[in-house]
């Protein structure tokens, strides 16, 4: 576990490069083994190091620009080992062995991209609800902590949505739980659609979303949130859902301990919600004493 997680670090520096910026690496980088695989001579094989480059451009392009680094790589060992002066029994040595190092090579580039795919994989699920696809609460709080973090740099405030569904016990009684489970994919569904592309969406659990709204003061996120829940609404009342939604909406101007508190002080709102009478909207600040505005209350438009 711990392995993989180094190499999900250092893949994730690697593959933060452009293709542009990997090409150039791999050819400094083969530049750099072919000059020392050049100097030590004949005596001392350094064709290992050739599979630095081919894994670098494996890895942050993928297996066919990795397979084209072997090619390169192939070539530039044997015009090295040409140039070394070495001398064989045989003329065809030299290129029976640079085609076993390619073949070596293109293994080592095949290998690494399954072991990529298989990190991204262990990484996604690691960080997904498994029946919505949207993020899981474990993740969802180390985002809700970085935002909180930036906020104390740039002094941008965010707004945190818990949403709870009302009703949904009455789909999972009446309908069974397959078919909870398929209105839960659909209510993920819907906040997507409604949603800006920055905006970020979590199961916390059971019937239980929340929302991340980056750099959304209370003048966006007042009208957004109440078009978000009309939308909401409107697409249980078009599938003769039974389903409403209660809203706890949290703007932040002001750095919060942890991502648990924030979460909790949206839930609590959340809760107020449900406790007037469900399928309603409050709204509220962090800190409360610092709000241009008291916490407000409005039922769905």
């Amino acid at each position: 576990m711990i392995g993989i997680r180094l190499i999900d670090r250092v893949g994730t520096v690697i593959g933060r490069l452009g293709h542009r910026q990997a090409t150039l690496a791999t050819a400094a980088l083969t530049a750099l083994v072919a000059a020392f695989d050049y100097a030590t001579g004949v005596e001392v094989s350094f064709s290992l190091f050739y599979l630095l480059p081919v894994a670098l451009m494996t890895w942050a392009s993928g297996p066919h620009p990795g397979m084209i680094a072997v090619a390169v790589c192939m070539v530039v060992w044997f015009m090295i080992d040409k140039a070394g002066g070495q001398t064989y029994s045989n003329a065809a040595i030299p290129y029976w062995n640079a085609l076993i190092r390619g073949g070596f090579f293109a293994v080592v580039c095949l290998m690494l991209w399954r072991l990529r795919v298989a990190v991204g994989r262990e990484r996604d699920l690691a960080r997904t609800d498994g029946l919505t696809g949207a993020w899981n609460r474990r993740f969802f709080t180390e985002l809700l902590d970085l935002e909180n973090r930036r906020f104390t740099r740039e002094r941008r405030p965010f707004t945190l949505v818990y949403i709870d569904l009302d009703n949904f016990k009455q789909v999972n009684d009446r309908e069974g739980h397959g078919a909870g489970d398929a209105l839960l994919r659909t209510v993920v569904a819907d906040l997507r659609a409604q949603l800006r592309r920055t905006d970020l969406v979590a199961r916390i659990g059971g019937d239980e979303f929340a929302l991340l709204l980056p750099e959304t003061g209370p003048e966006v996120a007042g009208p957004l949130v109440i078009k978000l829940h009309e939308a909401l609404n409107a697409a249980m009342i078009g599938r003769g859902s039974p389903v409403r939604f209660s809203l706890g909406a949290l703007t932040c101007h002001g750095e919060a301990p942890s991502a648990d508190v924030l979460l909790g002080a949206a839930d609590a709102l959340m809760y107020r919600a449900k406790h007037g009478g469900k399928d309603r909207l409050v709204t509220g600040f962090w800190p409360e004493r610092e709000a241009p505005y008291g916490p407000g209350e409005a039922a769905p438009g």
